[in-house]
């Protein structure tokens, strides 16, 4: 059995996607393809990420950009097609997963944070420094 693995470059826009369709679709035999994030998502979704915990609204336009990104590849690979409606449709609910974890969790683990801090106090000798981050 073989793996292919792309990512990176290879999965940057459309037409190195179409390249890579083609190369998995030339090949015989058993094999098992592994595809990463786009070319430059994975920092993307770090920088957006780090900006939701942080509380900075940016977070918002960063995220747009992500779900946009995704939304305008599908389009150019499958138009409006039934397949791209089924990967649209996919992508988009990843998509609203992962923004409600940074428009909700996110706050409630600095609410949570802030909780223990007020609690530190109210109860004198209470620890923080292991939750306390330093940059």
């Amino acid at each position: 059995m073989k793996v292919l693995k792309f990512g990176g470059t290879s999965m940057g826009s459309s037409q190195p996607l179409l390249n890579v369709k083609s190369m998995v679709a030339a090949r015989t035999g058993c094999e098992v393809v592994v595809v990463s994030a786009l070319g430059g998502m994975t920092d993307e979704l770090i920088r957006t990420s780090a900006l939701a915990e942080a509380g900075d609204p940016a977070w918002k336009e960063h995220f747009l950009g992500i779900r946009k990104r995704h939304s305008d590849l599908v389009g150019e690979l499958f138009g409006e097609g039934k397949e791209g409606k089924c990967l649209s449709d996919g992508i988009s609910a990843a998509l609203d997963e992962l923004g409600d974890v940074l428009a909700h969790r996110i706050e409630d683990l600095r609410l949570r944070d802030l909780r223990r801090e007020e609690r530190a106090v109210a109860e004198p000798g209470l620890d923080l420094r292991p939750a306390l981050r330093v940059n």
